[in-house]
This record gives structure tokens, C-alpha cells and sequence, in this order.
């Protein structure tokens, strides 16, 4: 029985990334979406393998190194959202640099030891704040999104945390919390730059600014 009700749990919320999913969707940002959507469904697979204790299609450690891949490129694929560049070429490109990047440090990092995989993160939170340091102004967001955004990200780290200990959370109830309140999050944090930025809807030609 307990069993069952945490693979309810994990399966459940887990589907909840399918409402920051239709965010992106609405913004009609391709690759987000493919990433996103793979990043759900390889969620939900390592979650309920996890609560199963039984391999589907997959094992769990498979689920889980596929989703350390896309949960990471997503993260890099927001870092790249906060650069509001208005030129959709240089967006394509970095798109593309992120995903190749993660994937190289995850195979050097052997999936489990993060490595270098946290040095291809932080050069890219790094490039995202020199633009704007070198800009000399704020940056265009949405600060009330942020400000919401945030806090529900440290409400989910909160919940997440105390979810990894078994005796404080036998049925994964604060597991399912923190997968809402991070898909919660995610809902206002996209929305912090607008999806319709680019000078020119066909730009595909790779300009010689990111601004």
C-alpha cells in the first residue's frame, strides 16, 4: 500500500510541469518545448520506477541520467531566456551550445558526479550577468514574476530537502509539494521576459551583437 501511494504521489505531481510546458508552448519556443516535454516525461518515468522499485521500459538509473540531461539544459535554456537577446539567431545558437555542453560534461561526469557539469551552468549564469553588467542597467523583467517566481523556488527547495529524509516523509507527500510548487514557480519565471521579443520574427542569420 505504501508503495502504490507514493508511485501515485510521484506520478502525479510530476504531471504538473506540464502547466509551466504550456507557457512555453504559448511562446512557441520549439526547442524549449522539445526539452521541457522531454524533461516531463523522463520525470515521470524516473519517478515512478522510483516508486515502483520496478524498471519500466527502462532502469531507474537510465530515467534519471536522461533526465539530468534535459532537467539541466532546461535550466541553461532559461539562463539563455533571461539574456533577452532580440535576435532569434543568436538564441538558436546558444540553444544548441547549451544542450551539446551539458551533454559532453554529463558523459565526463559519468551522469553522477557534477563536475562539470556545474562549470557549463555557471558559465552560462555568468555570461547572463556580465551582459547585463556591461550593459550598465537593469535588466527588462517582470519583477513581480520574479519576486513570485523566487519564492515558490524556495518554498520547493524547502520541501524537496526535507523529502529526502524517509522518516519525515514516508508517503513522498512533501516530494509531490515540492514538484507542484517548483512547476508553480516555473509558471511565473517564465513569464519574466516576454516571449515576442525579436526584432525580426525570420531572423535567422546569426548577427554580430547579442543585443
Amino acid at each position: 500500500m505504501l508503495l502504490l501511494i507514493r508511485l501515485i504521489i510521484y506520478t502525479a505531481s510530476s504531471c504538473a510541469f506540464f502547466f509551466p510546458l504550456r507557457v512555453v508552448l504559448a511562446g512557441r519556443r520549439h526547442f524549449e518545448v522539445f526539452i521541457a516535454a522531454a524533461q516531463l516525461v523522463t520525470g515521470v518515468m524516473y519517478n515512478t520506477c522510483r516508486a515502483a522499485q520496478e524498471p519500466f521500459i527502462l532502469e531507474e538509473k537510465q530515467w534519471h541520467a536522461m533526465n539530468n540531461i534535459v532537467g539541466t539544459t532546461y535550466g541553461l535554456l532559461f539562463l539563455i531566456h533571461l539574456m533577452a537577446n532580440q535576435s532569434e539567431g543568436v538564441d538558436m545558437l546558444l540553444r544548441y551550445v547549451a544542450f551539446s555542453c551539458v551533454w559532453i560534461a554529463q558523459e565526463r561526469d559519468h551522469y553522477w558526479d557534477a563536475t562539470n557539469t556545474a562549470l557549463v551552468a555557471a558559465a552560462f549564469a555568468a555570461v547572463t550577468i556580465l551582459k547585463w553588467v556591461s550593459l550598465g542597467r537593469r535588466p527588462p523583467y517582470n519583477y513581480s514574476n520574479v519576486a513570485k517566481g523566487v519564492a515558490l523556488l524556495a518554498a520547493a527547495a524547502g520541501t524537496f530537502f526535507m523529502s529526502q529524509f524517509d522518516d519525515v516523509d514516508p508517503y513522498a507527500l512533501m516530494h509531490g509539494c515540492a514538484n507542484v510548487l517548483a512547476a508553480w514557480a516555473l509558471m511565473y519565471l517564465w513569464k519574466i521576459v516576454p516571449m515576442d521579443r525579436y526584432r525580426n520574427k525570420r531572423d535567422h542569420v546569426l548577427p554580430g551583437t547579442y543585443y
